[in-house]
């Protein structure tokens, strides 16, 4: 599922925005920064680590994505910093989370109270 499958491109990125403004205690500063970031809305993060890998291998090699422990690369990935996300349920009542490049900017600013 791509993150169009839900709603409008435009309109999940408006829901992330809202998200990311009560996330960040309305910092515009900060919101920008995060929209820069911004990767999309899946309905997982293993989705999302799955679209980018899509996108990176071969087509003649997309078999061996079947035998890759997404959710290993999913955790991997947020513990490393490369990603955070911001879970969220949509109004129709179905899960998803919004995914960021980066480390989430919230965790920055405790860290430089």
């Amino acid at each position: 599922m791509t993150p169009t499958d839900l709603f409008s491109g435009d309109d999940l990125s408006k829901r992330a925005r809202f998200v990311v403004a009560r996330h960040l205690d309305n910092n515009r500063a900060r919101i920008d920064i995060a929209m820069d970031e911004y990767e999309g809305t899946f309905p997982t993060l293993m989705a999302y680590v799955r679209h980018e890998l899509d996108e990176h291998v071969a087509p003649y090699m997309e078999w061996i994505l079947d035998y890759v422990a997404l959710d290993r690369v999913a955790n991997d990935w947020q513990a490393s910093g490369r990603n955070w996300i911001l879970p969220d349920r949509l109004p129709s009542g179905q899960d998803v989370v919004h995914v960021f490049l980066a480390s989430d900017p919230a965790a920055l600013r405790s860290r430089e109270s």
